[in-house]
């Protein structure tokens, strides 16, 4: 069986499963699946799909600080409005945030607009210095 790979510089490869050596996270905190002698640097999307594993965390290596990936949307502090809106597009946590652009955002979320967009991203930025779409490939 082939499973689809989206390597970090958004290269697809196609892998046989019974090819995988292992998958892995390095000391940077960046996901590894390696195949014989090859590596191939991956998303950490594609390491929760590969593994099962969510991690609670995430490092932003820019600033060497830890993002918790499984923060609740209402610990973020936004206002009334914003939490609703993020909360009935099924959007619960952190990670989920940090995997989308504001454009997904924008077009997912009803009655979500750009002064909603603009103050949450003005909280990632203080709380956590890092922005929506932190995740995305």
């Amino acid at each position: 069986m082939y499973i689809k790979i989206t390597s970090i510089d958004c290269s697809r490869h196609y892998i046989k499963q019974d090819q995988i050596t292992t998958i892995m996270k390095d000391i940077n905190n960046r996901c590894w699946i390696v195949i014989a002698q090859h590596s191939i640097e991956i998303t950490a999307e594609q390491y929760w799909t590969l593994t099962g594993k969510l991690d609670e965390w995430y490092m932003n290596t820019e600033i060497n600080e830890v993002v918790p990936f499984m923060e609740k949307i209402e610990e973020l502090q936004l206002s009334v409005r914003t939490t609703k809106c993020l909360k009935n597009a099924e959007i619960r946590y952190l990670y989920q945030l940090l995997k989308m652009s504001e454009t997904d955002i924008l077009k997912k979320t009803k009655n979500f607009g750009r002064k909603s967009l603009n103050e949450l991203k003005e909280v990632l930025k203080e709380k956590y210095n890092t922005k929506i779409g932190a995740l995305k490939c």
